[in-house]
């Protein structure tokens, strides 16, 4: 009996261990040329147990109970497969794949501008994808030289890693940044304000081996999904953990002194892999890509996400934050010569490779405070862009049954920019400009004798070529300067001086943003019958605290400038006394100043459906209503002083001691500040609304699984952000009468405004609030056939009632803006296209063509330079000959500035077992430089290649970038390009300033992945 009893436990405990048994599914995958896919994503459908293949293309799934399974695997660039297989308990089962070539990755899906994840050849709306191999062929030196990849974008990076500006479509974004663009990471901005000036989104939007994969979306449905971004929302995809531990270490050397770590590791977090992780980043230190002191970039990110899958594949929780460390240069436009064929002035060599930003200041540049008078900030002008930067979110999945679905994404940020930088306000001048302003002081002509002193005399490092080194900091007359004539005989700063005799008057900026963020997205969803319908909500919540103060320096004219201090002296007999034009370098002190504190909150509710109306044809529709309010406060500012500021011009007005206050420092005698803005104790507050919607419907017709045809049409808005308000203050747009007159009898910041009433009692001007409306349509195409994959694209762009300071300088050289509001219409062609004759060569290219012309412009009067304006050593300049016109122009009909008619991308690709090279060549056509359509921006083209080879878990890589160092030009002067008439064009020695593209560089990086 006993025996009995031993046998039934033991034939249970074998049956139990029998039923307890699992199985699994492996195998391999591999292209149709026999090379294995690494990366490939294979999962158990209608579930997320999967796998990931390694590097040798295997992949494993294990803990399968008895069954018949489907397997999918997809990879971006091929076409999604499926196959069945049946398991047996303890069993393996073997499946392989060979995966067909998905050109344009149709059958990619993707998440951006979409209710629910679908494929882009079943898509309504034109959206390009590029995974890891694309964005490393692209070699991006920027976020923007990433979006630059995409058709319909046109994308001016030269300023740098940050502050890049991005053209959707031929919409004109007036002085530059991300003003249509919605710039997001996983679905949600990484702060609302894709265009805010001085927290630019691209400075702490990252490109490393944390991103999946990017996807841009232009025009169409934008409108439903994003906040005042109609022209395209560019999606940086993350990774997330999956079944399997996988990562990648690279590291990275650039000649120009780059050193750079990548890393990214995900995978589960638990034995049955519901908990998974991922996490990665960057760091890199970059001496920088022109001629600078150093280093231009330092810092990087770390980002991660932690997931938890529920049960019976019901949806998912994902937590994630990301902070950002980060120091950028801020590359300034260049003075140049001849509009047709910009070449370097006199001094200068390749244009690429110059800057403007000044070497010899260090952190020992002395900028008046505003907030303190008579004490100044230390900065170095150097330092760029400085972006401290963190964020927390939480994103939540679930499938509440009966076709019911609610997902929800959260994030919470704050961050902050400290910006000190120099720009270029005007041209450049000569020694005679300041000559003339020295007859226009008190005495008249003859009654001063310039002299002049570097700033900071113990850094010159002996370079005499420039301006002599001083003895313990002296000043010495300009006329001992000679080395040559300036074309007027004068001999004060002469074309032997730096080969140009000049002097630049250099912007000098100094900006703090302090911002917050939270913002949530909720959105439920329901299937009926053929229909998604789909109604949610979007909130977000933003603050701002901000600092500017504006200023303008005086430097030579040279790479690396250095700032250069002038007094007028007295003349022998004269009894005057000494002006300081210049302290410290800085030629006007105070040009701007704001102070502002801001509120915010856009609130918005939405509904779409997608509707399968039957295999073949799809349509999407949609509607979005939004609400933004916006409450502030915005620091007065009053002046003592009614000196002319800004450009040194022959013939310009020096008034000195209006009202007998002399500036910050009341001394009437230092010009420096006469003209400075005086932080008021008063404050102007602001309390606004804006209601405004947007509407889509899309339609697709999927002729076969590769061919489909489709069509949008979109109608939506931007209105102005509280930072447009702020900066337009007197403009218009926020206005309270602007404070100048004289100080009263109260010296504690009680002055009046034109002699009537204190400040304390202005009582704003009502609001003006433009809200831009934009009219969008497009149809096109999308096929992918066995050696040939294309996607085209029609469209057409109406926008109405659009805002913008127009920048032009008064007839004292002054800077004045103008609000006006235009409209705009474009028509264009977008072509993606690639092309596989044999086995493993690829040829990938995209076109866009568009005309944006301006249909509606108001009148505008401006003050027209002539050739003698650009200080052409050749012209003697006379306060007759360089007065400018009163002109007044109109720009209705004419095409719009920056944006270049014809661009294209094109890169050949080839691969021989481990190895893979590649070429890419982009080419940017003739475009005008200004409203005015008075003169041009030569084309330009840029061509890169890159070779890499394989060992095991190795990738052995190099890249040259810019290979025949292309001196391409991207932008004119922004701030006086509309001053600038046809006559002024036609002499080729003329000196305009303006932006070129980043030189020649080479970089070489090891890749293990494991």
């Amino acid at each position: 009996m006993i025996k009995f009893y031993l046998f039934l436990l033991l034939f249970a405990f074998n049956i139990a261990n029998l039923c307890g048994q699992t199985g699994k599914i492996k195998g391999k995958a591999v292209d149709s040329s026999g090379e294995v896919i690494v990366g490939a994503t294979v999962v158990i459908k209608g579930t997320q147990n999967g796998s990931i293949t390694d590097t040798d293309g295997v992949y494993q799934i294990n803990m399968l109970a008895d069954g018949e399974y489907a397997v999918t695997i997809n990879f971006m660039g091929f076409k999604t497969q499926e196959q069945k297989t049946t398991v047996t308990a303890g069993g393996e089962a073997v499946l392989d794949f060979t995966l067909e070539d998905d050109y344009l990755s149709l059958d990619d899906v993707v998440v951006t501008g979409s209710f629910d994840p679908q494929s882009k050849l079943e898509s309504t709306v034109s959206i390009t994808t590029l995974d890891q191999r694309m964005i490393e062929q692209q070699a991006p030196r920027s976020t923007g030289d990433l979006i630059d990849a995409i058709p319909g974008f046109y994308v001016e990076s030269g300023l740098g890693e940050a502050a890049n500006n991005i053209y959707p479509r031929g919409l004109p974004i007036g002085t530059g940044g991300l003003r249509y663009t919605a710039l997001r990471e996983d679905g949600l901005n990484n702060f609302e304000i894709s265009d805010k000036v001085f927290f630019n989104a691209d400075a702490f939007t990252k490109n490393d081996l944390t991103i999946e994969k990017l996807e841009g979306l232009r025009g169409g449905n934008a409108v439903i999904f994003s906040s005042n971004t109609a022209g395209g929302i560019v999606n940086f995809v993350s990774k997330t953990g999956g079944t399997d531990l996988k990562g990648d270490v690279k590291y990275t050397y650039g000649t120009q002194g780059m050193y750079r770590v990548d890393a990214n590791v995900g995978g589960p977090l638990t034995k049955d892999k519901k908990w998974r992780f991922n996490v990665g980043g960057h760091y890199r230190h970059d001496k920088g890509l022109r001629d600078f002191t150093g280093p231009a970039n330092v810092g990087g990110q770390i980002k991660a996400n932690v997931t938890r899958m529920f049960d019976n594949n019901k949806g998912y929780i994902r937590f994630s934050g990301k902070i950002v460390d980060d120091q950028v240069a801020f590359w300034t436009p260049v003075p140049y010569q001849g509009f047709d064929s910009p070449r370097p002035v006199s001094g200068w060599s390749n244009l690429n490779e110059r800057t403007l930003i000044p070497s010899n200041a260090g952190d020992n540049l002395l900028v008046p405070d505003p907030l303190n008078v008579g004490q100044n900030r230390n900065i170095n002008p150097a330092n760029g862009i400085k972006v401290d930067y963190k964020n927390i979110g939480v994103e939540f999945k679930y499938d509440l049954g009966n076709g019911w679905q609610v997902k929800n994404q959260s994030r919470y940020m704050q961050g902050t920019t400290q910006t000190n930088l120099t720009q270029t306000v005007s041209n450049p001048v000569s020694g005679r400009a300041l000559l003339a302003n020295a007859a226009l002081l008190p005495g008249g002509a003859g009654a001063y004798v310039p002299f002049v002193s570097y700033t900071h005399p113990l850094q010159n490092n002996g370079a005499a070529s420039i301006l002599p080194n001083n003895i313990n900091g002296g000043f010495i007359p300009l006329s001992s300067l000679s080395a040559g004539t300036d074309g007027g005989g004068t001999g004060i700063l002469s074309t032997g001086i730096n080969g140009n005799g000049m002097l630049l008057p250099l912007g000098v900026f100094v900006i703090n943003s302090q911002n917050t963020n939270l913002i949530n997205n909720l959105q439920f969803s329901k299937q009926i019958k053929q229909h998604s319908i789909n109604i949610g909500s979007y909130v977000s919540a933003y603050n701002s605290d901000d600092y500017w103060n504006f200023n303008t320096g005086l430097t030579d004219l040279s790479s690396n400038p250095r700032f250069v201090d002038i007094q007028f002296r007295p003349a022998p007999g004269f009894p005057v006394p000494t002006f300081d034009l210049t302290r410290n370098g800085i030629l006007q002190a105070g040009i701007q100043y704001r102070k502002s504190v801001s509120q915010n909150l856009t609130y918005a509710v939405f509904v779409g459906d997608e509707w399968k109306i039957d295999s073949k044809l799809t349509a999407n529709l949609g509607f979005r209503y939004e609400v933004n309010r916006a409450s502030g406060s915005l620091q007065n500012v009053g002046r003592r002083d009614g000196r002319s500021a800004g450009v040194i011009r022959a013939g310009a007005p020096i008034t000195v001691g209006i009202g007998g206050a002399g500036g910050w420092d009341s001394n009437q005698t230092t010009l420096y500040d006469n003209n400075a803005d005086l932080p008021l104790s008063s404050y102007m507050n602001y309390d606004m609304r804006v209601d405004v919607w947007g509407a889509n419907i899309g339609l697709n017709y999927k002729v076969d699984e590769t061919f489909a045809l489709f069509l949008n049409g979109s109608r939506g808005t931007r209105y102005a952000s509280t930072q447009n308000f702020i900066s337009n203050k007197d403009n218009g747009i926020l206005s309270g009468t602007r404070i100048t007159g004289a100080a009263n009898t109260n010296d504690n910041g009680g002055y009046t405004n034109n002699g009537s009433a204190t400040d304390a009692t202005l009582t704003p001007l009502p609001l003006q609030n433009p809200v831009e409306r934009i009219l969008q349509g497009e149809v096109g195409l999308r096929m992918s056939k066995s050696k040939f994959g294309l996607t085209g694209t029609v469209f057409a762009t109406q926008m109405n009632d659009a805002a913008f300071t127009l920048q032009s300088t008064d007839a004292n050289g002054n800077l004045k803006l103008d609000v006006l509001l235009y409209d705009v219409r474009t028509i264009g062609l977008e072509i993606e296209a690639v092309y596989a004759p044999v086995k493993n060569l690829r040829f990938n290219g995209s076109l866009s063509l568009q005309q944006p012309k301006y249909t509606k412009y108001p009148d505008v009067v401006i003050s027209e330079v002539n050739q003698a304006d650009f200080v052409n050593p050749a012209i003697p300049v006379t306060p007759t000959n360089n007065a400018p016109a009163a002109r007044t122009v109109n720009f209705s009909g004419n095409n719009v500035e920056r944006v270049p008619p014809i661009q294209f991308d094109f890169t050949a690709d080839y691969t021989i077992k481990k190895f893979n090279i590649f070429a890419n060549i982009r080419y940017i056509g003739a475009r005008w430089a200004n409203r005015r359509n008075t003169y041009k921006l030569p084309a330009f083209s840029e061509v890169g290649a890159g070779i890499s080879y394989r060992i095991d878990k190795f990738v052995f890589s190099g890249q040259v970038i810019n290979l025949f160092n292309t001196q391409g030009i991207t932008e004119g002067n922004t701030r006086t390009q509309d001053n600038i008439g046809p006559n002024a064009v036609l002499n080729n020695n003329t000196i305009n300033t303006g932006m070129f593209i980043l030189p020649r560089s080479a970089n070489f990086s090891v890749q293990y992945s494991f």
